[in-house]
C-alpha cells in the first residue's frame, strides 16, 4: 500500500505501517522520476528512480567495466563513458556480484551480444519489445556445420576445456588467451548479435594454432575447439565459409536486448521468495530492480546501509517488503554492500558505504534516451544544506549533469512553500523566521523537474 500525504510516504513493512518522509523528488522528463525518502524506524535512506516502460524513448542499457571482462570500474565512471559516446544516459545502478579480477558472476547481454553464460543464479533481462523476465536462465549453444552436422557450443568467453567448442568475442580481450593443444577459427560477424536467434559468422582464417591464442577485434569472433570438437572443425570448416550459431537462454525465448545477474528472487507474483540464510537475514546496503504486474514499470533501488545513525541498510525480506509496497510484483537483489550505488547521469546520489566512497564494479545498468527531441535534462537544485538559518537570503542555483540538454533554452519557474519564507524578483530565498519544514522546487510548465525539503533553523540554531 503507497499513498503520498503532505510529503509523507506511509507504506507497510513487515505489517506494520512507517513513515517515510520524502527527501526529494526530481524528473527527466516524462516517465523518469528520482525519489529520495527517509524512514526513521530503520533507520533508512532509500534512493529509487521509476521508469515507465511505455515511454518509448526509454530504454534499459547495461554496460560492462572496461568494455572487457575482467577489471572494475565505477558505475559513474561507466556512465561517463557513455554520455562520451552520445549516449543519453538517465539514471542507473550498480550490477552483478563478481569474482576475483572483476568477472561477473553470472550472464550479461549488451544490446543483443551475450558476454558470458549464466551461472546458475538470479538475474533480470529484457527484450527487444521491453518485456522483463527475473529468474534463472539455460545457456545451450549450437554451431551448424557447411555440412549439416552440428556442434554444441560449451561456453562464451571462458576457459576451453578437454573436448570443449567457445566462442570467443572481442570482450575477452586482445586474444582468446587459449593454448595451443586445439584449433581455432577466425572470423567476423555477417548478423548483428542475437540471443535466440540465428546468428552467421563468415570464416575468415583458421585453422589455427597459436599459443596466447588468436587474436579478436571488434565485430570478430573465434571459435576454439579440443578434441574430437576441434577434429570436426579441421574436417568441415575452412575459410569462406558461412557458419550458423545459435545462443539460447531458455526459458525465456525472446531475443533478448539487455541482461545482468543478481540474486537471489525477492518477489514472484507479490510474494516474498527471499530464502533462508544468514545473508538475507543481515541488514546492509541494498540494490535490487522490481517490475510492477503490468510489466509497465521499473523500480531502480538502493537503500544505503552501515552507517549507524543514518541509514541502517535492510535485510532482504525488508527490502521485498519495500518494494511490494511500492507496486512491484516481481523483483530481483542486485550485488550490495559497499558497491551499492544510485546514479543520476553520472552522478552519485546516495551514500555508499565504502570509506573510499564509490566502490569500483563489474557492471552496471541505466536507463538511457533515445529521442534525441526529448527534453531529457537532470536539472538539480543546488544546496550546500537542507537546513537553512532563519532570516537568511539564499540563492538558488542549478546545477546539470552531464546528460543536460538545452536546459538554458527553456523557461524554469520556482516555487517554495510559504513557511519557507519567500522569493524574491532575483533568484534569491528569502528564509522566514521559522522555524518548520517544505519544499522548493523548479518547473518547467506542467513538468517539475526537481524538488528538494528543506528546514529552516530557528534564529537560536534548533531544529
Amino acid at each position: 500500500m503507497l499513498r503520498f500525504l503532505f510529503g509523507l510516504l506511509i507504506l507497510t513493512l513487515q505489517g506494520q505501517p512507517l513513515y517515510a518522509e520524502l527527501q526529494r523528488s526530481s524528473s527527466s522528463g516524462p516517465g523518469f522520476r528520482y525519489t529520495h525518502e527517509s524512514v526513521a524506524e530503520g533507520p533508512w535512506q532509500l534512493h529509487c528512480i521509476e521508469v515507465d516502460l511505455q515511454q518509448e524513448d526509454l530504454q534499459v542499457r547495461t554496460m560492462l567495466s572496461g568494455d572487457t571482462l575482467g577489471g572494475n570500474e565505477r558505475s559513474s565512471s561507466m556512465a561517463s563513458r557513455a554520455m562520451q559516446n552520445g549516449d543519453r544516459v538517465l539514471g542507473g545502478v550498480n550490477g552483478d556480484f563478481y569474482a576475483a579480477g572483476g568477472i561477473p558472476v553470472n550472464a550479461q547481454v549488451i544490446l543483443g551480444e551475450l558476454l558470458k553464460r549464466p551461472g546458475g543464479r538470479d538475474l533480470f533481462a529484457v527484450s527487444e519489445d521491453m518485456e522483463i523476465y527475473m529468474g534463472r536462465l539455460q545457456f545451450s549453444g549450437r554451431l551448424q556445420l557447411p555440412g549439416g552436422d552440428t556442434l554444441s557450443i560449451s561456453g562464451i568467453n571462458e576457459s576451453r576445456e578437454e573436448n570443449e567448442l567457445i566462442l570467443y568475442t572481442e570482450r575477452r580481450g586482445r586474444k582468446t588467451r587459449s593454448n595451443r593443444w586445439g584449433t581455432e577459427f577466425r572470423g567476423r560477424w555477417l548478423d548483428d548479435y542475437a540471443v535466440n536467434h540465428p546468428l552467421r559468422m563468415l570464416v575468415e582464417e583458421g585453422p589455427l594454432k597459436l599459443e596466447g591464442g588468436s587474436p579478436l577485434g571488434e565485430g570478430r569472433a573465434v571459435l576454439s575447439a579440443h578434441g574430437t570438437a576441434a577434429c570436426q572443425l579441421e574436417k568441415q570448416v575452412r575459410a569462406g565459409d558461412t557458419l550458423t550459431l545459435e545462443l539460447k537462454l531458455s526459458p525465456f525465448d525472446r531475443k533478448i536486448q539487455e541482461l545482468i545477474g543478481g540474486g537471489p528472487l525477492l518477489l514472484s507474483e507479490g510474494e516474498t521468495v527471499v530464502p533462508a540464510g544468514t545473508f538475507s537475514e543481515t541488514r546492509h546496503p541494498r540494490t535490487a530492480l522490481g517490475v510492477s504486474e503490468d510489466g509497465g514499470k521499473l523500480l531502480l533501488c538502493v537503500v544505503d546501509g552501515r552507517q549507524p545513525g543514518y541509514s541502517a541498510g535492510m535485510d532482504l525480506y525488508e527490502l521485498a517488503d519495500y518494494l511490494r509496497s511500492r507496486g512491484m510484483y516481481h523483483a530481483v537483489n542486485l550485488d550490495g554492500g559497499g558497491s551499492s550505488t544510485l546514479l543520476l547521469g553520472d552522478r552519485v546520489q546516495n551514500a555508499p558505504s565504502d570509506t573510499g566512497g564509490e566502490r569500483p564494479v563489474a557492471n552496471a545498468l541505466f536507463i538511457v534516451s533515445e529521442d534525441s527531441g526529448q527534453l531529457r535534462t537532470s536539472l538539480r537544485i543546488r544546496l550546500d544544506t537542507q537546513y537553512l538559518d532563519a532570516g537568511s537570503r539564499i540563492p538558488l542555483e542549478l546545477e546539470t549533469g552531464s546528460a543536460a540538454a538545452g536546459a538554458g533554452s527553456r523557461d524554469l519557474e520556482w516555487r517554495c512553500d510559504p513557511v519557507l519564507g519567500s522569493l524574491d524578483g532575483s533568484g534569491h530565498l528569502l528564509v522566514g523566521s521559522g522555524p518548520g519544514s517544505g519544499w522548493i522546487s523548479v518547473h518547467s510548465g506542467q513538468e517539475v523537474y526537481d524538488s528538494l525539503r528543506v528546514t529552516v533553523r530557528s534564529a537560536a540554531g534548533g531544529q
